[in-house]
């Protein structure tokens, strides 16, 4: 490293922008080109802009506060890969939640170590 110790003090450093501002910049930028296309068992296409699923993972934010998640807290997912995973993951990181996603072909012993370790505010599964 070359110059004197402080040559850095006056330099301006920021943090890097968060996963949530980055997914709003996305929406922003690319409201209405495709974000996810989902094929389910059935051979059902679904596709949303981001600007619709941005919609998704506002209404899901709102539900999840609605049941007491807020900043910090934990919501235990035991979901397949899905549309409803990804907003969930969404709408967690936009109220300041962390997910703790689960094998949904776990055993019963496994998820319930799991949640004790993790103490979700709240838990959902698929049927």
């Amino acid at each position: 490293m070359t110059g004197s110790p402080g040559a850095l003090a006056g330099a301006a450093f920021h943090d890097p922008p968060s996963f949530e501002a980055r997914w709003r910049r996305a929406v922003a930028n690319a409201a209405d080109r495709p974000f996810l296309t989902f094929d389910d068992l059935n051979g059902r296409v679904t596709r949303w802009s981001y600007a619709e699923f941005d919609a998704v993972v506002a209404e899901v934010a709102g539900l999840l506060r609605e049941r007491g998640v807020d900043r910090g807290a934990r919501i235990h997912l035991m979901l397949a890969n899905s549309p409803a995973f990804v907003a969930l993951w969404l709408a967690a990181v936009r109220i300041g939640a962390a997910i703790v996603p689960a094998d949904p072909r776990a055993r019963a012993r496994e998820l319930a170590e799991q949640i004790r370790r993790t103490a979700p505010a709240l838990g959902v599964c698929s049927t």
